[in-house]
């Protein structure tokens, strides 16, 4: 994850301080969101504090920056992902103790699987709710061959140059212990803000910053708005994030400024890990 080397920019690049400690704590937010993803050797209980932490960075992140710092689309998917995740352990812990949970597998990748096969199976896509029925009890069963065979994967999705370790990351392969009575959520879970606390002390955060005055202020809900009425903490006076720089006289987008210092040496490719890594 070459974004995690803009930590070290420090050393190497004459940067204005403010914005230098705001990239580097987004390098924080960008790993605690990736290492469940790519590192195998994490357990539950420690992929589920890594989340606690991103929650409770992100909720004082914007409650601080708003959307100057992140979307508030982005926002609340980051946020939906994690609450998925502890509901998902909490409901596994009273019906499934005995057996691992893999967080990774929480999306919706099966569901989208399922939904192409039914698309795919004839070259009419549209049909009647019995056809609709035949075609679900096909792609059933071509699911079920391909769980029985977990190597299908496509060949363009590699983390080769990510994590040189990983393969293709299936069950087989993740080596944390991933039981799930041997931790309690509400520990897990402050001690993620305890966690989040001590990296934004690091970055110039005061204990006012950590101070929220209503109850009614949660995860999803940062600015104690109504559930219809999301957008009201988006002002009216602030500007539109630029997408652009100027850069030796002509404007360069940002992504492929950051792309450029980050792979200078690295070829075009079709691999879409690759594209999307940084």
């Amino acid at each position: 994850m070459k974004i995690y080397l803009l930590k070290n920019l420090k050393a190497k690049v004459h940067f204005n301080s403010d914005i230098l400690s705001e990239i580097r704590l987004f390098t924080e937010i960008v790993n605690l969101v990736l290492s469940i993803f790519v590192n195998p050797k994490l357990s539950l209980s420690i992929q589920l504090s890594n989340l606690a932490c991103l929650s409770h960075l992100l909720l004082y992140v914007f409650r601080k920056h708003k959307t100057k710092y992140i979307t508030n689309d982005l926002y609340h998917d980051l946020q939906s992902t994690v609450q998925d995740a502890f509901i998902s352990t909490a409901i596994y812990q009273k019906k499934f103790s005995q057996k691992p949970l893999y967080l990774y597998q929480l999306g919706t990748d099966q569901l989208e699987s399922l939904f192409s096969s039914v698309r795919t199976l004839t070259h009419s896509r549209n049909c009647d709710i019995l056809e609709l029925l035949d075609r679900l009890k096909i792609s059933l069963q071509i699911e079920k061959v391909y769980s029985q065979n977990p190597w299908r994967s496509d060949c363009r999705l590699s983390f080769e140059k990510i994590a040189p370790t990983l393969d293709h990351c299936s069950v087989n392969e993740w080596l944390g212990d991933l039981s799930l009575d041997n931790f309690e959520i509400k520990y897990i879970w402050n001690y993620g803000f305890d966690s989040a606390r001590e990296i934004l002390i690091n970055f110039c955060y005061t204990e006012e910053d950590f101070e929220l005055q209503n109850e009614n202020i949660t995860m999803l809900n940062p600015f104690e708005t109504a559930d219809d009425d999301l957008q009201d903490y988006l002002l009216f006076d602030e500007n539109p994030s630029n997408c652009f720089v100027e850069l030796k006289g002509g404007r360069v987008h940002k992504a492929n400024a950051v792309n450029s210092v980050l792979n200078n040496n690295t070829k075009l490719t079709n691999d879409r890990v690759i594209r999307v890594r940084s």
